[in-house]
């Protein structure tokens, strides 16, 4: 007889094996929930074993590789690993398929001169997942791989996140492609000071809080918060992980 399975936010965290950083979560994660029902199963894979072979995930490569060994799509492995949670959930199809669903998909080109006079232009991205829950939250990477599918991927992660932690916020990701290690200090901050001013309507304390992520830090965070409030008048709270010397700290 297969036992009685009972999956919470918890376990969401083990079926999304792809969180960055997971074996920290987990364990932060214990102790928050340490006070709920335990459920009826002494792990994971305990109640895996008792389920439908079409309820577990194969460990067959699936056919969603570029190339031979290529590492499988990150939104395509995000969106296998949620349906096979909302699965064990018992979620409605329809909600099951409004999740997967961002509430907003940006996409904007940076364009700006280069040292020698000419022009160098650059794609970036913000994706705005689920805000159900509160602002949505998430970082804003530097790296020539960024991609839509990437950020896709790692702002529905955010959404998950937030809401496993229990903390009042929804899930965003953001990023440029670009290799931060072959611009001069002025020209990142130029390529960030035309980023904010693109996106610098989409974000804010109520809407979307960007944080650092990959290749950037507190002096990229204290660009935003600059071009931002040239908009908006100051607003310290409009990003975190900005340096303490802003004077901003108490505010986000």
């Amino acid at each position: 007889m297969r036992p009685t399975v009972r999956i919470d936010l918890f376990h969401l965290c083990f079926v999304i094996p792809s969180i960055p950083a997971s074996s920290f979560f987990r364990s932060l994660l214990h102790d928050l929930l340490a006070p709920h029902p335990a459920p009826n199963f002494s792990s994971l894979q305990e109640a895996l074993e008792g389920l439908p072979d079409e309820l577990c995930p194969s460990d067959e490569v699936e056919e969603q590789t570029l190339e031979e060994g290529a590492k499988m799509n990150a939104l395509v492995a995000t969106n296998r690993n949620f349906k096979f949670a909302a699965q064990l959930l018992g979620l409605d199809f329809k909600l099951e398929k409004s999740l997967l669903i961002p509430f907003r998909e940006i996409k904007v080109e940076c364009t700006m001169p280069k040292d020698d006079g000419s022009l160098a232009s650059f794609v970036g991205f913000r994706v705005q997942h689920d805000n159900a829950r509160g602002p949505m939250k998430g970082g804003i990477r530097y790296h020539p791989g960024v991609d839509p599918d990437e950020v896709n991927a790692l702002a529905q992660l955010m959404t998950w996140k937030t809401a496993v932690a229990n903390i009042p916020y929804g899930g965003a990701k953001g990023g440029i492609g670009c290799n931060p290690g072959e611009l001069s200090l002025s020209k990142l901050e130029q390529l960030t000071r035309v980023f904010t001013q693109k996106m610098h309507d989409l974000i804010g304390i109520h809407t979307d809080v960007p944080a650092p992520d990959m290749g950037i830090g507190p002096q990229t965070m204290a660009w935003i918060l600059d071009e931002y409030s040239k908009f908006h008048g100051y607003s310290p709270a409009v990003v975190t992980g900005k340096p303490i010397v802003s004077r901003s700290w108490k505010c986000a």
